[in-house]
């Protein structure tokens, strides 16, 4: 019953008491920069992920889910570790590399005796070092070691356990000097292999190569942050020139947005939310062709959101970004409540303990206020891996 408690208090804060399944399979899909008024089932009238919104109506939409952090990298490293920022050691976009006696969710799952993989933005990493990951405890690897790196959608490789595999991508001479190289850094100026592709298919290769087997799998997706391939301009010479078009989002087409008279900002991030919705249910719907033993228990959540839905970089906001925290997270389980429900309590990804509050484990986890402190109104909060572990 171990990994059957595990995943309820990870995945679903005690939402679900029992599952028919000893060892559901476990996907986390963590969206880079996808803001909860992106979404239909949290209210956007004019871009519609109906799969998504399944998701939400046949498990749990929360609406008052938090990012550990603004930023990338720190967001990454809370989720993977639960820890709060103040008790972390990579808390800003540097090149911090992940410690290896940091416990995480890989680790924990592999100690029970699943297959692991992160496939997408790992984030934490810092090239030329391409271990990262199996630090982390995960068994296979496929995308982004570099969370710069990860700006990039038509980069000049990805990383496969440790190994650079060329794509089909040229990249700007610009970009191929020691340093760039070094940090893995690049911008394409003939862009043929859609990194967000290749990272999905990976994805499907991975669960159906693992049908028969229970495994855990971090899908972490760099979309819809924004790309660095923004014109030839910037290719070439490292500066940003002022096409209107530079803040753009890089998708091989635009779906079914073409005649909409939208910025072409605006028709590449539809596009993306399309992506991503189209993804994640047919993921879902490979639940079907695995072992019954192994039902997916999926959980969609993103981070550090911004209000505009495309990128405003530093060069170009006189000092100022837009960053945030509150973010979508909606979930699904084998035997999950069969309704639409909406949780308001706060969650996070990191470990919280208000002022006058106390975490109780396992089927407790209402944190109460002690006599005299901060209000605490339905707030339900779990230490992830204290909680687990």
């Amino acid at each position: 019953m171990r990994c059957s408690k595990t995943l309820t208090l990870f995945c679903g804060f005690c939402l679900f008491a029992s599952l028919k399944a000893e060892t559901p399979n476990v996907i986390y899909i963590l969206a880079d920069d996808l803001g909860f008024g992106n979404l239909s089932c949290y209210g956007q009238m004019t871009l519609q992920a109906p799969h998504l919104g399944r998701l939400a109506q046949n498990g749990m939409k929360f609406t008052s889910h938090y990012s550990g952090a603004t930023v990338c990298a720190p967001s990454h490293y809370m989720l993977l570790t639960g820890k709060h920022s103040g008790r972390g050691t990579i808390r800003d976009n540097g090149h911090s590399s992940l410690p290896e006696s940091d416990y995480t969710l890989a680790k924990l799952f592999k100690q029970v005796g699943y297959r692991t993989a992160c496939i997408g933005k790992c984030g934490v990493g810092r090239p030329p070092d391409n271990d990262d990951p199996w630090k982390a405890g995960f068994d296979e690897f496929y995308g982004y070691l570099n969370m710069f790196y990860a700006h990039n959608y038509y980069p000049g490789f990805m990383i496969r356990n440790g190994e650079h595999k060329a794509l089909r991508n040229e990249v700007s001479e610009y970009f191929k000097n020691e340093a760039f190289v070094r940090e893995s850094l690049s911008v394409a100026t003939k862009k043929v292999d859609y990194a967000p592709q290749l990272i999905y298919d990976e994805t499907l290769k991975f669960i159906r190569a693992n049908k028969e087997n229970p495994f855990f799998l971090y899908y972490a997706l760099n979309i819809s942050h924004a790309n660095n391939e923004v014109d030839y301009e910037w290719s070439a010479t490292g500066k940003r020139s002022n096409n209107p078009n530079a803040d753009g989002m890089a998708v091989p087409d635009d779906g079914k947005f073409p005649d909409r008279e939208w910025p072409i900002q605006e028709k590449g991030f539809a596009r993306i939310i399309q992506h991503i919705d189209d993804w994640v249910g047919k993921i879902v719907a490979l639940d079907a062709e695995l072992d019954a033993e192994h039902p997916i228990l999926a959980e969609v959540e993103s981070f550090k959101t911004i209000d505009e839905g495309y990128h405003i970089l530093d060069e170009n906001a006189d000092g100022h970004r837009l960053l945030g925290v509150d973010n979508p997270k909606t979930m699904r389980a084998p035997s999950g409540p069969g309704k639409y429900k909406t949780v308001t309590y706060f969650v996070s990804s990191w470990e919280t303990m208000p002022p006058g509050g106390r975490i109780l484990h396992l089927n407790e986890s209402w944190v109460r206020a002690s006599p005299g402190s901060r209000k605490l109104n339905q707030l339900k909060i779990i230490d992830y891996h204290e909680s687990i572990a």
